[in-house]
This record gives C-alpha cells, structure tokens and sequence, in this order.
C-alpha cells in the first residue's frame, strides 16, 4: 500500500476546501430578504433628507422676502409677491405636511389681500385662501398660539361672530397670550367681533387694558379704533359724543387695583360694552 505523498494531501485539502469558499460566497434567497428592511431605512432616510433640502432651497428667497416687505425694509410689488408664492408653493408639493410652510403662504395670502387697489371681492378670497393654510398649520401644530391669533383674526373677517373664530381666539389666548405678536392678533380679533364678543373675550381684553402703561393703552385704543370698536370702553375714540359707562369705569379701576395687590381679576359687567 502506498503512503500519500505531500502533494496529494493539498490537493486533497483544496479540493475539499473549493466547495466551502462557494458556499461562504453564495447567499440565498433568505439572506437577501434580511436586508430588504435596511435598504429600504436608507432609502426612506435619503429621501426625506432630499426633500427637506429641496423645501429649503425652494424656500430661500421667499424667507427674505416676506421677511423684508414685515419689517418695511422694502415694498412690496405683484411680481416679486408671485416669485415668493412659487417658491413656497414648490416646498409645499415637496413637504406638504410642514406647518412653517403653511404659515408661510398664509402670510403671502394675506399680503396679497392688502396689495393696493385690491377689489374687495378679490382680496376676502386671498383672506379666505390665508385663513385654509392657517387651519392647515394648526391641525399639524395644534399648539402654534401664533397660527390660531393669525386664525382668529382671518375668521372675524371672513367668517365675523362664528363658532370657529371664537374657538380660534381662545386656542391662541390659551398657548401664547403673551407674546407681543399673538397678543396683537387676540387684540384685533376681539375688536373686530366687539358687539358680539364672548364675556371672556371682554374680561381678557379689558384686563390687558387695565394692567398696561398708558402708551400702550394708547396703541389698544388706536387698535379698536383701526378694527371696528370705536367705543369698547364706552368712549367714543372717533371724536363721537358718546359718554363713559360708569360700570365699566368701576369695573377698569377694580382691575387695576386687582392687579397691582396680586388678587383675582374681577368678572366684567353685563351687557355693552
């Protein structure tokens, strides 16, 4: 009987080893099914950070835009308005359920209703577009006390003294009631429905009244006058003849005398104001 030799026990090894390596190098069907879920992650993820980055560039130069004509930094005119509604329009067909971008055309909605020479009946259509998108951006972001004061104030213009707006006004008064811009919105709001405003809305806007500073004071009343509510306080702000109501002046006193000492803020009278 002859002994292997050297060279046929490695060819025997590596004959042996051939079939080994193919099975490490082949996967089956299985093995590819497991990485169906990973691809598809990465896939998803790759997506969504494609379209954030379109909605961001899209966005861009409505940003300043809108921003600019706010703060007066420059006017505004049709064609530079329609440069900014495309803009935003083309990240809202990429991101449709991003609440900045719906506040963001509301905004351009409601400038383009305050464009000069606007015809009324054109512009409560561009209000009653503003008032969708904030409605829109609410039912995203139903914490946004600045999208329900921008609500609000569309409503009492385009839907005035409805369930909607009043339910508008107390969702804004309720998360930001402080900040300047949402205390505005509330302000006008409330004016705008004044004759058939709420008993609340009344006890909110006159104790705002009665705890301000006098300038302040001043830009309320210059407000209820530019809104419709020339004579809330029982004062005729237009120059009207129109005397004081005793039971409101009572009432303003009792609220300051309420806030300065840290006490409950006394319910308001009954009836007009």
């Amino acid at each position: 009987m002859s002994t292997p030799g050297i060279g046929d026990t490695a060819g025997a090894a590596s004959a042996a080893a051939v079939p080994r390596r193919r099975r490490e190098r082949s996967r089956g069907p299985l093995d590819w099914l497991a990485l169906l879920p990973v691809l598809a992650l990465a896939g998803f993820m790759a997506w969504e950070a494609r379209r954030f980055h379109q909605a961001d560039l899209a966005l861009l130069e409505a940003r300043w835009l809108v921003g600019a004509w706010a703060s007066g930094e420059r006017p505004m005119s049709p064609a530079a308005w329609l440069r900014a509604y495309d803009a935003t329009q083309r990240a809202i067909d990429i991101h449709p359920d991003d609440a900045h971008l719906r506040i963001q055309m509301g905004a351009l909605y409601r400038m383009a209703a305050d464009l000069p020479r606007q015809p009324p009946a054109q512009r409560q259509i561009f209000l009653r577009l503003a008032a969708g998108q904030y409605r829109q951006a609410v039912a995203v972001r139903p914490v946004d006390g600045w999208a329900w004061g921008s609500l609000a104030e569309l409503l009492q213009v385009t839907e005035p003294g409805s369930v909607q707006a009043w339910h508008a006004w107390r969702q804004a008064e309720r998360h930001a009631p402080l900040e300047d811009p949402v205390r505005l919105s509330l302000l006008r709001a409330a004016f705008a429905g004044w004759s058939a405003a709420p008993p609340d809305v009344k006890q909110w806007v006159n104790a705002v009244y009665a705890s301000a500073r006098p300038a302040v004071q001043q830009e309320i009343d210059d407000t209820a006058l530019a809104w419709g509510a020339p004579q809330w306080r029982g004062v005729d702000l237009a120059g009207g003849a129109a005397a004081p109501d005793p039971a409101v002046e009572r009432w303003l006193a009792a609220v300051q005398a309420a806030v300065e000492k840290g006490l409950p803020i006394p319910p308001p009278p009954m009836g007009p104001p």
